[in-house]
């Protein structure tokens, strides 16, 4: 049996362009979901923790997941307070002053206690939420 060159060569070509064609999976950063599932609410003077001398907020939102992958931004602090020097951080908690239920700690830090008309907004990304629930204050007394 003879092997056509022409012919081997018609296969060789539609092999590999074949195997250009199959989409590549790509390896990186993936969602387990379709959309990322955030959420944007606004914290108040009332999210001051009295026990850090009401400089810090201490906002707990029930989301039902203990992953620890978070993400957390400032959209726009109404108030007369320059946002020079503000901190702010989220964390995974299952604080005890709440049933152990898990979800995400929002605290923000201020250089200078902040005045009674404070009113942050935030959005707030925890991977695996089910659901994100009404911030509270959250103090250490709490388990926060």
């Amino acid at each position: 049996m003879k092997t056509n060159p022409k012919l081997l060569a018609a296969c060789g070509v539609l092999f590999l362009g074949g195997a250009v064609l199959v989409p590549v999976r790509q390896v990186g950063a993936q969602d387990d979901s379709t959309h990322l599932n955030t959420v944007s609410f606004n914290l108040t003077s009332a999210h001051l923790d009295p026990l850090e001398s009401n400089n810090v907020i201490r906002a707990f939102v029930p989301t039902g997941s203990k992953s620890h992958d978070c993400l957390t931004s400032l959209n726009e602090i109404r108030t007369d307070a320059y946002p020079t020097q503000i901190t702010m951080f989220c964390g995974e908690r299952e604080p005890s002053g709440f049933g152990g239920t898990p979800g995400m700690l929002i605290s923000i830090f201020f250089p200078q206690t902040p005045p009674a008309d404070l009113s942050v907004g935030v959005t707030l990304y925890q991977k695996g939420a089910r659901h994100y629930g009404t911030p509270v204050l959250c103090t250490a007394n709490d388990g926060c």
